[in-house]
């Protein structure tokens, strides 16, 4: 796994205080993202990395939804822009244990380029658009909105 920090120093990121005792994480981990963007289209990105005290911040899971494709893998729909939509993104199963002494931290993007192909923000697919559009994104935490990432904590043996 490659270093995220340079990448999340341009990201929103959420980040645990430094856990005191070892925190395993197995099964399916899931996010919920409620998001507007001023495109028709657009990709969201969910990242989960484990953070040493050396400050390397190294992906244990990721998860893409293209927005067209957020109700069907194979029908897409464009968005209505600036509408608040909630994306379900699925960061595949796991099992990690993050280190006493570690930092649990989630990375929100737009994009995740090499490792998935890149979104233009426009209506004609990515593989034929020849114009882009920069998109402005904005990312809801309310009681209306409550974005959050599912993380199976299993319980420590006692």
């Amino acid at each position: 796994p490659e270093d995220q920090l340079p990448a999340e120093l341009r990201t929103n990121t959420f980040s645990t205080p430094v856990l005191d005792q070892d925190t395993e994480v197995t099964g399916n981990i899931r996010a919920t993202l409620y998001a507007a963007t001023d495109a028709v289209d657009t990709d969201w990105v969910v990242r989960v990395t484990d953070v040493g005290p050396d400050g390397k911040s190294m992906i244990v899971g990721d998860g893409i939804v293209r927005g067209r494709f957020r109700e069907s893998g194979t029908t897409p729909t464009l968005l209505e822009p600036n509408k608040v939509y909630a994306y379900d993104i699925d960061l595949w199963h796991n099992s990690w244990i993050f280190k006493a002494g570690h930092r649990i931290r989630v990375a929100v993007t737009s994009s995740n380029w090499p490792r998935y192909s890149r979104n233009m923000n426009v209506a004609e697919f990515p593989e034929f658009a020849t114009e882009w559009k920069v998109a402005n994104q904005k990312i809801y935490m309310d009681p209306e909105h409550p974005s959050h990432v599912i993380l199976p904590i299993i319980p420590k043996k006692k």
